[in-house]
């Protein structure tokens, strides 16, 4: 045969009715051409492009990547063996040879009467059945050669013509989309909205009914401002620390507001940042006067006081927890130390 016929060409328009763009029913209706002819025709794929709007090779290029989709005539009933590991290990070689020499004929070929086109096949998914086949891809599992015997009489004497339809058949109960449901019609549902939106689907978003104009609310008067809190003994601590800081970046000092207010901080963080205050005042560093402890140094020596080498530039501010009162520096005024000193001469030289 070749193109569709006057039914199957009114049930391909009620498919592509279920789709906002009709290419989209493209393998729907290679399904109803196979169905026809039991295999894929070209003058079938030539009239489903006209159908959808595309090109031959367009059907042909979907069509041909799916194994279930014949593109020359095969039997009535399509025999797939399964090879794989698990009926392998199970007899499917023995099997196979079997359904050659009773069919007589080799796989991928089919029978002189049209009846049974063979397939050695990858695995099918029924490893727990092994050996396993399909007819037409309905499963029969744990065939033995007495079993295929049974089978093929059963199919060419009609018995399961119920359970095993001709080749091309997928199934007998076909879906109905009534016509107020199609795609664009003025009877269908309207689309729901999506509850997930993704910025992809930005442009396709459902409109949305205007809300309620709210009423402006009323002026609240101006709250007074906060008095400021009294600093505690942390906080006196934490202000001389920012205000020798501030004095060093120019311009501010202990007395500015931005400074020397108390931050809103838990009270035990406070008590704790006392402590840890007396605890620096008490090092030997601090005993000597050498200024407050600051968070520049962390010890009792301000950065001015840091040694450096005679007209070398003045050192930069190093990290938090730096120790520059280390007595294993060199001594003030000492140059650097000589990498290779000088050996004596030799005597008589």
């Amino acid at each position: 045969m070749s193109r569709l016929i006057p039914e199957r060409v009114a049930l391909a328009r009620e498919i592509m009715g279920r789709y906002p763009v009709s290419r989209s029913a493209l393998i729907p209706l290679i399904h109803l051409a196979q169905e026809q002819d039991g295999y894929v025709a070209d003058d079938a794929m030539e009239h489903i492009a006209e159908l959808i709007g595309c090109t031959p090779a367009e059907v042909y290029g979907t069509g041909s990547f799916y194994e279930m989709f014949k593109f020359r005539p095969v039997g009535k009933y399509v025999l797939g063996v399964c090879t794989n590991i698990s009926c392998l290990l199970q007899g499917a070689e023995e099997l196979l040879s079997h359904v050659e020499a009773t069919l007589d004929v080799g796989t991928g070929a089919t029978t002189a009467d049209g009846m049974f086109t063979l397939e050695d096949v990858e695995c099918i998914a029924a490893c727990t059945l092994a050996p396993c086949l399909q007819v037409n891809y309905r499963y029969f599992p744990n065939v033995t050669p007495e079993s295929f015997d049974q089978l093929v009489a059963d199919l060419r004497s009609g018995a399961l013509d119920e359970l095993v339809p001709p080749h091309g058949t997928l199934a007998r109960v076909r879906q109905h989309v009534g016509p107020g449901r199609w795609a664009g019609s003025a009877a269908a549902p309207p689309r729901l909205p999506n509850a997930y939106p993704s910025p992809a689907l930005a442009g396709h978003a459902q409109p949305t009914a205007p809300s309620e104009p709210t009423a402006p609310s009323e002026p609240t008067a101006p709250s007074e401002p906060a008095a400021p809190s009294q600093p505690t003994a942390g906080d006196a601590a934490t202000t001389g620390g920012q205000g020798a800081t501030a004095g060093g970046q120019g311009g501010a000092d202990a007395s500015d507001p931005a400074v020397t207010e108390a931050p809103s901080v838990d009270p035990d963080l406070l008590e704790h940042g006392a402590g840890m205050a007396e605890a620096v005042r008490a090092e030997p560093g601090a005993a000597t006067g050498a200024g407050e402890p600051g968070p520049e140094t962390g010890t009792g020596r301000a950065p001015s006081d840091r040694p450096r080498p005679p007209g070398g530039p003045p050192p930069a501010a190093g990290p938090p927890d730096s120790d520059t009162s280390s007595p294993t520096g060199p001594p003030p005024g000492a140059g650097p130390p000589d990498i290779d000193p000088p050996r004596p001469a030799p005597e008589g030289g």
